[in-house]
Parts: structure tokens; sequence; C-alpha cells
């Protein structure tokens, strides 16, 4: 059996496109994790926050309070897999629903947020994408980066599903194993 490209597919990488693709209770089964963004306690201590009176200056500035950046470089660390079957390379999800939304779509399209030569139009840095997937995929190992399934919107706030450990750790393997393809091709 082979993909769109005519190889083999990749390690991991049925497994992962399936999982996109099941309910809740499905994807409990099967060892994925809910990542909450903000339940609705969270939520409500939050606009009760904003509600209420500050003194000028007494608040940290816009983006800047330290729950934010938290929850920003938490964000950061949120990966993919490349929706095009051609690619699967690993892509940051913030990267992914930045791209669709300038494209005014509500849902993420193949190669969104991918820097892949297949996915890019523009300028291409082969070695800066080996470098950028062999970080990522050391970052699935070591357990500082997430492997999560693409959302259902590109909207913010939404709660997550991260895939099984033993699927991150193929999905690194087989990344950490033929990224170095890209620059031999190119």
């Amino acid at each position: 059996m082979t993909n769109a490209a005519g190889r083999p597919p990749l390690e991991g990488e049925e497994e992962y496109i399936s999982l996109a693709q099941q309910d809740a209770e499905e994807l409990r089964a099967r060892g994925c994790f809910r990542i909450e963004v903000a339940g609705a306690e969270a939520l409500a201590r939050w606009e009760a926050e904003r509600a209420r009176h500050h003194e000028w200056g007494s608040r940290a500035k816009p983006g800047l309070a330290e729950g934010t950046q938290e929850a920003l470089r938490s964000a950061q660390r949120q990966l993919i897999v490349c929706q095009r079957r051609e690619c699967r390379s690993l892509v940051h999800l913030q990267s992914a629903r930045q791209q669709a939304r300038a494209a005014g779509r509500v849902t993420l399209a193949a190669g969104d947020g991918c820097a892949s030569r297949l996915c890019t139009l523009g300028h291409v840095r082969p070695q800066r994408f080996v470098r950028t997937q062999t970080m990522m995929a050391n970052g699935l190992l070591d357990g500082t980066h997430k492997l999560v399934l693409p959302p259902p919107s590109v909207a913010a706030r939404i709660d997550l599903w991260a895939v099984p450990r033993s699927l991150t750790s193929r999905v690194a393997h087989r990344v950490l194993g033929t990224c170095m393809c890209e620059v031999i091709d190119a």
C-alpha cells in the first residue's frame, strides 16, 4: 500500500489520520486524552476579574500577564501532523491556525502552517526545515511538546485531544529517521 506520493505510509501516519476522525468516547478508548483549555469555572473567574475595577497601572499590559505568557508557551508547544498526504511533516498548531485565519477559513486545510517545500510556495530553506523538524521531534520524545489532533475549527480557546505517548513516539522517530531527505532532495 502506498500514499499519494507513491511511498509506503510512514510509521504512525494511518493511525494518526484515523484518530482525527473519531468521537470523544473512541478517542478515550484508544488512549487519547483531552487538553482542557479553560473550564466553565475558569472562564467565570476570568470574566469576574475583568469586570472588577482596577486602578490605573495596577495590572500587567495586555498580553504580558504571567498567566497569558504561560498559556502562549504551552500553545506554542502543541504540534499536529501536516494534513497534506504527500508531506506529513510536524507543524506548529498555532502557525496552522494563523495561516487558516489569514486565508479566511474556519477549519484547517492541507499544508496550513507547514514549512516543507511541498507545502510552501515562497522561499524554502531546507536546512532550517530539517533543524526545526528535528527540534520538534526531540521535543515530542522528551515531553516538552505535545502531538495533538487537528482541532475542528481555528477558533481560540477550544479543547484539544493529545494522542497517546506510543503514537507520539513513533511519529517522532519517523521524523528523525526521514527528515534528512529534505536536504538531500533539495
